[in-house]
């Protein structure tokens, strides 16, 4: 567990990070990472001197597999609501089938991407979640969660991905809108994820980004970028 600031952990590994906000004894989990990581999140909470039932909420920024892997288990343990995009809430719960993200076949030939999916692999990340009690919830209305997190829709690494402000913190939860780490090359730096549904509706979102405050952003993969998040977009438009 990593203190990003005051109230905010980031748990995960090298290849893929999860949230924990502590907002006075309550709990909010920002994505999910790979299923093997739940010993994290009890660990996480026992440092923090906190139940699972103080997990007061569990919130996706999109479904891809590796941001949802330990959403059954914690839900569970926790009995807390799970919040997910409007416009995904059909594939969480099984009721539609998910748009793999394009360009991945191209890049199998890197050893890098060959570790990533060892990784993914040991921690059994490699099968699809799904999870029918959720909630959808939309662009624009802030959720009344510890932290009470603002949505902003940024699709195209998923159709209906959001990345969450935290204004109380100055943070940006970007999910996969935006990554400091490339999980097929170990590139570093603000660039759009190497993978995505629709990449010129990624390289779009962008300004969606650009006018938000921050001070500190922290992506799905890769380090927390310290600075503006149109500082951030700015360096991902010249690696375009």
């Amino acid at each position: 567990m990593e203190k990003v600031v005051e109230g905010v952990y980031r748990l995960g590994s090298r290849w893929v990070n999860f949230y924990l906000v502590d907002d006075s004894g309550a709990i909010t989990v920002v994505d999910a990472g790979l299923p093997g990581y739940i010993d994290q999140v009890h660990a996480a909470l026992d440092a923090l001197e906190r139940k699972p039932s103080d997990v007061k909420a569990i919130v996706l920024t999109h479904t891809h597999t590796d941001h949802l892997g330990t959403l059954p288990a914690l839900a569970e343990m926790s009995g807390a609501p799970v919040f997910v995009p409007g416009p995904e809430a059909d594939i969480l719960r099984g009721d539609r089938k998910p748009v793999p993200p394009k360009g991945v076949l191209r890049t199998m030939w890197r050893p890098h991407m060959w570790r990533f999916i060892a990784h993914a692999g040991a921690n059994r990340g490699m099968s699809s979640v799904t999870y029918r009690d959720c909630t959808p919830y939309d662009e624009g209305v802030q959720l009344d969660v510890p932290g009470r997190l603002q949505p902003v829709a940024t699709p195209g690494h998923s159709s209906g991905h959001m990345v969450l402000t935290m204004e109380s913190s100055d943070l940006l939860f970007c999910g996969d809108a935006l990554a400091t780490f490339a999980v097929d090359s170990g590139k570093t730096g603000p660039m759009i994820h190497p993978f995505n549904e629709d990449r010129e509706l990624a390289v779009r979102s962008l300004d969606a980004l650009e006018p938000l405050r921050a001070d500190v952003m922290l992506p799905g993969h890769g380090e927390p970028w310290q600075g503006s998040p149109g500082a951030a977009v700015a360096a991902a438009r010249r690696r375009l």
